[in-house]
């Protein structure tokens, strides 16, 4: 999707196109990887310079509970976001330095025993987390 599509679907909503957001939405569609808050308002800083975290993470709140980003909860308990995928239902393996994301085609439930009965799945989710081959490289 592109950024223009996320605006709209904001302006239907009928929230506000600020400069703040449009930069947020902007910088997750160009970045394409899972980014903390911390990375987030270093971009924004350099166009405004005194955007605060609450700001950042009010736009990312927002953001998520309108479903055009996605949060994940990295194991050193800090949360990421990047923009949320267009693609058909599917997973990743999430790079736990760089945020990179690499899409898993199969999905585990699918793979699994299904629901016991009467229970109804509503939503699930399956994140690998671990380093990418380009991380590793660096390091060695």
């Amino acid at each position: 999707m592109q950024s223009q599509s996320y605006l709209d679907k904001l302006r239907k909503q009928g929230l506000k196109l600020t400069g703040q957001r449009k930069m947020i939405l902007q910088i997750l569609l160009t970045e394409n990887r899972y980014m903390s808050a911390k990375e987030l308002i270093d971009q924004v800083q350099e166009q405004y310079p005194h955007i605060s975290y609450d700001t950042i993470y009010r736009n990312l709140r927002m953001l998520r509970d309108e479903h055009m980003i996605e949060e994940s909860m990295f194991e050193d308990g800090s949360a990421r976001f990047r923009i949320r995928c267009a693609d058909p239902h599917h997973h990743h393996f999430i790079c736990t330095r760089c945020g990179a994301t690499i899409p898993i085609e199969a999905c585990p439930m699918e793979l699994t025993v299904p629901a016991p009965e009467g229970f109804l799945v509503q939503s699930h989710r399956f994140e690998v987390f671990g380093v990418c081959g380009q991380c590793r490289s660096v390091t060695k």
